[in-house]
């Protein structure tokens, strides 16, 4: 009986430890909302994120509430453009 525990004990152990793994994934997002000179929130704007010292370009277009997120972005400089 021991040696279950045992298995028990080591396999909660490596479960505990890949949580944790995930935990720590290095990216970021960037995310904002889109709003005209009078305040007026702008739907369906062009958004263009783009990665600085590669010139990589991840194109987004607001929602119906001018908002956008860009996930998943690995450490960087980034530059914003809306049209």
């Amino acid at each position: 009986m021991l040696p279950r525990y045992r298995q028990f004990i080591f396999a909660l152990v490596g479960l505990l430890c890949l949580a944790t793994a995930w935990a720590q994934t290095p990216t970021g997002s960037i995310e904002g909302v889109i709003t005209d000179p009078s305040g007026a929130v702008v739907p369906n704007a062009k958004v263009t994120v783009t990665e600085t010292a590669t010139g990589r370009v991840i194109p987004f277009t607001t929602n119906e509430i001018g908002a956008f997120v860009a996930r998943n972005l690995l450490p960087a400089s980034y530059t914003v453009k809306v049209e």
